[in-house]
């Protein structure tokens, strides 16, 4: 909150950005910023990205840019709120043709609220069009509530101007919204024009439940103290006449309130329940439908505190806290109370629940609905019904033991209604965390359901502590039990939750909830401050709000099975993991015959019989996710090498080869073939596969792994095969030293990795990866000295076009398909001499990616504890030789002379200096024609999204 004026011109720095909007609160307190901006790109504004509250702020002063989207408060809104503001900033506009400026926002998206705002600047510019008073255009449904355009346009005006938004027919809703007579542009449905006269006594003001100071302000000010008071006949105003600030000189009938809203009229009493520190503390069934129709008539940033259990059963048709057109947006603390007897019978409706609709960071928490609630709607139902918007929402500790429900399909209803014991939906986009949550009533009907929320997004919630135990669970996924976040749940990160039903977190039996078990694991098996907390025999579920910590006791076997003395209990009686007996022959448990496991959770493989334990759990689906670690070299011993992985079960988790060697290995299949045979979401990185081994499929062959599939990213870092790979099958089967295949959306990143092995096969082949798709994968800093048997291409990397090669090196000139940066520089000579290693490091020893231990290390490898390659003899700036034949050694012996830098080119070697120039406000500044020649440089080779300005005329005849 600001607490005092702002000066902010000679600032440039705006609030949020495109990967980070703001989506907190600011709230000025009725004081002002002044700005002084100039735009470096699209949108400028003091806030750039909004997705929070903006409220109770006057910006003045000016912006000017020659790009589009402009604005007096936030240049894009997703799912945010300006609420009680005063924009008189002037903003002038260089654009030719549409310049989507706008008073308040520049691009409204996802359910962008402004509710009593006034612009009174002014957008000026020579051959700008398109612009508006509140918002320069809604992309999507947006809503402008009690706001009045009275600022200036000097542009071209056209039909795409609008008095308050563009856009509006189709994707804003206007409520009492005025704008000053004579604007020459579209007046947008619904607006009414007022009169100068108007605004100077006091009806537009009354109008919009605005202030102003009669006699002194010619206009309302959302932030003036002085209220207008009228003579009307009826106590809603209507047909009003004469406007004071003095309130015994008005002649208006009084409020007749019946609870909270007036009888005559049905205004809400708005000083129904005054706050107490800013938070309304809510004690009765009525205070809290006073809440609702509050935030329903545009109050959505209150925050509430319940100061009791509430009974609903008085209220047929509850009113919801939230809607679309007006989402809470307060922080509401349930303070753990309960509520009982709320029924929503909405067949039709879309966001049911107590809470129908939250958004731009609202909080709420410490609430649960108890077993007599009952909730149904036709799409996204829960305790909150949804979210909306791209902001960030924190929902904890809240808990549904009621019913939850959506419109059966063979009733007309949805094929993907989103029901949630917590929340029923929040859309891409929208951000959040949900923590200490948790459901045990029923989920009755409907599609798309699980236990917490309907649908949290792709890889934008964190649930962390919670829970489901239910019996009864229509329509909900084993794969998304929990929150549905992808087809198979991953797409959501899950920390110490449980569920009695299906794969989501922790499976425990209905029973763990009164044992003591559930309450441990959500604690993530830890007593050290938990959140959870339960007495044993007295509390039948885990609880927020007792006093008892739950201790794990008595005695667990390595095998898993427990002691008779195990169990949990409040006494803290001690507990004892029996250590595994580990054969170092086979790397496994004498006892169990499992592999010892970290306590990070990975399994640590020593020996080979370790290693194809860990393929049977993996390719028999014992298991879904594996994390394993190798403790030393592994020799596979030239037995037939099954691939962890296959179609069926992929390999999903993270090895960590920990810079260790896969020798003898033989993989000779009718199938997938490689160390992996399928893998999806999988992290693979820090591995060599030597010489010795050898790969031969049927399908897809790779010598680390077959085939990645699946709509997930999975990670190659660090890894080397030296080993020839072969694939038989002809057509799109596919043979290439890291991977044959990435398909199936699956954006597979392979970095610092390399072959050196023959490639042969009789369909696609590549030295790297034999097809990489085309969904924006990566493949960096890697090299290859392999050769492809006869074959009619010859590629370094296969893919579409998205794929990006950086810092890479092939040996062959191999330039179909996808090609490396440089070809032909590096040969399989240059391998022992750490002549390779030196090239590949961009003929330079400072900062190397590749090392190599002449002597020792057949090949350049990624990791520091080998040694830095050097180049003996005369060498010019770039590394190069300078005249002589040069050798390779560990011994940094010879001097590289400094580069002579002319306008950010090397006149010696032409070597590009990156650090020339810096940006200025985000542009280049040049001077001269070696200025351009450097920038050209910069464009071409490093980044192709720079900016740059000219400062002076320039003279290319002697370039």
């Amino acid at each position: 909150m600001l607490t005092a004026d702002i000066d902010y011109t000679g600032q440039t720095a705006m609030i949020g950005t495109s990967a980070h909007k703001f989506s907190g609160t600011l709230d000025g307190q009725g004081h002002t910023v002044t700005v002084s901006l100039t735009g470096t790109g699209k949108g400028t504004a003091l806030v750039g990205y909004l997705s929070g509250v903006v409220r109770n702020l006057h910006v003045s002063g000016s912006i000017t840019s020659d790009f589009p989207h402009a604005a007096g408060v936030a240049a894009y809104s997703y799912g945010g709120a300006i609420l009680n503001c005063w924009s008189d900033v002037s903003i002038t506009s260089g654009v030719s043709g549409d310049a989507t400026c706008a008073g308040i926002v520049g691009l409204a998206d996802h359910s962008t609220s402004v509710d009593r705002c006034v612009f009174s600047g002014k957008i000026s510019g020579k051959a700008a069009t398109n612009c508006a008073a509140f918002v320069g255009w809604a992309n999507n449904p947006t809503h402008i509530s009690n706001c009045l355009a009275i600022g200036e346009m000097d542009i071209v005006m056209n039909t795409g101007s609008s008095a308050i938004a563009r856009n509006s027919a189709a994707k804003a809703t206007l409520t009492n919204c005025y704008a000053l007579e004579g604007f020459k542009g579209t007046v947008d449905g619904g607006v009414t024009l007022l009169s100068a006269q108007q605004m100077a006594d006091g009806e537009a003001a009354f109008r919009l439940g605005m202030g102003q100071k009669l006699g002194t302000d010619q206009v309302p000010q959302p932030l003036s103290a002085d209220v207008v008071y009228a003579t009307a006949p009826s106590c809603s105003g209507q047909g009003a006449t004469a406007f004071t600030n003095v309130k015994g000189e008005a002649q208006m009938p009084a409020h007749t309130f019946d609870g909270y809203r007036c009888s005559e009229c049905g205004a809400i009493n708005q000083e129904f329940l005054a706050p107490v520190g800013g938070v309304y503390e809510v004690a009765t069934a009525e205070q809290l439908a006073w809440v609702a129709d509050m935030v329903a008539s545009g109050h959505m940033t209150m925050n509430v505190r319940l100061a009791a259990d509430i009974d609903l059963k008085d209220y047929a048709e509850w009113p919801m806290i939230g809607s679309d057109k007006y989402p809470y947006r307060g922080h509401f603390d349930g303070q753990h109370h309960r509520i009982s007897h709320l029924v929503i019978n909405s067949p039709k409706a879309a966001g049911v629940g107590l809470f129908g609709t939250i958004s731009g960071g609202a909080r709420v928490e410490n609430l649960t609905l108890d077993e007599t609630c009952s909730l149904l709607g036709l799409q996204h139902v829960g305790l909150i019904g949804h979210s909306q918007g791209a902001t960030f929402i924190t929902l904890s500790g809240l808990g549904n033991q009621g019913s939850v429900a959506a419109t059966p399909t063979s009733q007309g209803g949805s094929g993907d209604a989103g029901v949630g014991g917590i929340i029923g939906n929040s859309p891409h986009g929208c951000l959040g965390r949900i923590s200490n949550c948790w459901f045990t009533g029923k989920i009755a009907s409907g599609t798309s359901c699980a236990f917490i929320s309907g649908w949290t997004g792709s890889n934008q919630f964190t649930l962390e502590g919670c829970w489901g135990i239910a019996d009864t669970h229509a329509g909900v996924n084993e794969a998304t039990s929990l929150a549905r976040a992808g087809a198979s749940g991953s797409a959501v990160t899950l920390v110490s939750c449980a569920t009695n039903y299906g794969k989501q977190g922790t499976l425990v039996t209905s029973g763990a909830a009164a044992s003591g078990e559930l309450c441990y694991i959500i604690n993530g098996k830890s007593t050290d401050a938990p959140a959870w907390r339960q007495t044993l025999g007295t509390d039948p579920i885990p609880s927020l709000t007792s006093k008892d910590i739950v201790y794990m006791v008595g005695t667990r076997n390595c095998d898993g099975t427990t002691g008779a003395d195990f169990g949990y209990s409040n006494e803290n009686k001690g507990y004892v993991q029996t250590p595994h007996t580990i054969d170092p022959a086979t790397g496994l448990c004498t006892v169990c015959g499992k592999p010892e496991q970290a306590e990070d959770g990975f399994y640590l493989i020593s020996a080979a019989p370790a290693l194809r334990w860990v393929a049977g759990q993996v390719n028999s689906g014992a298991v879904e996710k594996m994390d394993f670690r190798l403790t030393r070299d592994i020799d596979l011993g030239g037995e037939n090498w099954t691939p962890i992985g296959n179609d069926t079960h992929p390999f999903v988790g993270e090895m960590d080869g920990a810079r260790h060697t896969i020798s003898h290995m033989t993989v000779d299949v009718q199938d997938v073939a490689g160390l992996f045979g399928t893998a999806t979401a999988a992290n693979l990185h820090d591995l060599l596969i030597d010489a010795t081994c050898s790969v031969r499929g049927s399908r897809y062959s790779g010598g680390l792994i077959g085939h990645t599939t699946g709509s997930f990213t999975t990670s190659i870092t660090n890894v080397g095969t030296m080993c020839p790979v072969t694939c038989e099958g002809a057509g799109s089967n596919a043979a290439a030293g890291i991977i044959g295949n990435a398909n199936a959306g699956n954006v597979t990143n392979i970095t610092r990795c390399f072959s050196t092995g023959r490639i042969e096969s009789a369909g696609d082949v590549a030295c790297i990866s034999a097809w990489q798709g085309n969904v924006g994968s990566k493949v960096t800093d890697c090299w290859t000295v392999s050769e492809i048997a006869q074959h009619t291409s010859y590629n370094f990397c296969r893919g579409g076009g998205n794929t990006t090669i950086s810092g890479c090196y092939c040996a062959n000139d191999y330039t179909g398909g996808l090609k490396a940066n440089e070809n032909g520089t590096i040969s399989a000579e240059m391998l022992a001499t750490g002549q390779l290693c030196y090239v590949i490091n961009g003929n330079s020893s400072e900062n190397p990616v590749w090392r190599q231990t002449l002597g020792t290390d057949a090949a350049p490898l990624p990791w520091d504890e080998h040694k830095v390659v050097y180049a003996v003899g005369q060498l010019r700036c770039d590394g190069t030789s300078a005249g002589g034949e040069l050798t390779y050694s560990n011994e940094n012996t010879s001097v590289i002379p400094p580069h002579q830098w002319d306008e950010g080119i090397c006149q010696e070697c032409g070597a590009l200096d990156k650090d020339y120039k810096q940006p200025v406000a985000g542009f280049y500044q040049l001077a001269t024609a070696g200025d351009v020649a450097w920038f050209s440089r910069m464009v071409n080779t490093v980044d192709n999204n720079l900016n740059a300005c000219l400062t002076d005329d320039i003279d290319f005849a002697e370039a």
